[in-house]
């Protein structure tokens, strides 16, 4: 039994990952197609229906439902709109990250408290993966 709770733990991990991958891949197209800027999650919508997208603040306690929701928040570093962050909460309680800065991707995991995900610290952030 406990070999498979650790390989349904991480399935539940790569669920909530596989779900920032594609909002990052939704917002990468966006990014090409709309003058190098981001798009926020009502108009990333379209993109990737999919995904239920969601206005990413810190903390944020993900609804118990729809399953494949993602939160994003764009904002400018350098240029207008060149700095988007995705994120969701797993099954396993982890928040997962990704950060696209003008194409510079980082990823980030840090554990939920009572449900709600904070934005982790720049330092938690890995070129790597999770």
């Amino acid at each position: 039994i406990p070999t498979f709770l650790g390989a349904r733990n991480t399935a539940n991990a790569r669920a909530a990952q596989s779900n920032v991958r594609n909002a990052l891949t939704a917002e990468q197209t966006y990014f090409t197609d709309n003058n190098q800027q981001y798009g926020t999650s009502a108009q990333i919508t379209t993109i990737e229906p999919a995904l239920a997208w969601e206005i990413l603040t810190s903390p944020f306690t993900p609804a118990a439902t729809p399953a494949n929701q993602v939160y994003v928040a764009v904002s400018t570093t350098t240029g207008t709109n060149d700095t988007v962050m995705v994120a969701a909460l797993g099954k396993d309680n982890n928040c997962y990250y990704a950060n696209d800065v003008s194409g510079s991707i980082t990823y980030a995991s840090v554990a939920a408290v009572t449900g709600a995900c904070s934005t982790p610290a720049s330092t938690a952030f890995s070129t790597t993966a999770w």
